[in-house]
């Protein structure tokens, strides 16, 4: 199991360890360390839209046979399934993503991909 992520890496981080994710199968958003210091230097490009899917390439070297997504942006990580695609939605009309998460259930749906309303 990895888990890809634009948020900040070493928060995900911290939240995987309690489902015995390993940290260090976590693909986020993060910047070097040099001499102890954070720098102002990416460590990969962003995991955002098509990132994802590129740095799952780039990291894993494989195409994951089950993906997981929650909003229209992580299509093309979705894409890379080799078997299973899931797309999960939670959102109320009104609350941030909800448009998103829409847009990707309706590609789910022509796509044969699976979808969860939590």
């Amino acid at each position: 199991v990895w888990v890809v992520t634009g948020s900040p890496r070493w928060i995900v981080q911290a939240g995987v360890t309690g489902f015995g994710i390993p940290t260090d199968r976590v693909i986020g958003t993060s910047v070097l360390v040099r001499d102890g210091a954070l720098v102002d230097e990416l460590e990969h490009e962003v995991p955002y839209r098509a990132g994802k899917a590129r740095l799952i390439e780039k990291i894993l070297g494989v195409r994951p046979a089950f993906v997981g997504g929650n909003t229209y942006w992580d299509k093309e990580m979705m894409q890379l399934s080799t078997g299973l695609a899931l797309a999960v939605h939670s959102e109320e009309k009104g609350e941030p993503n909800f448009d998103s998460e829409q847009k990707l259930r309706k590609l789910a749906e022509t796509s044969g991909w699976l979808i969860q309303k939590f």
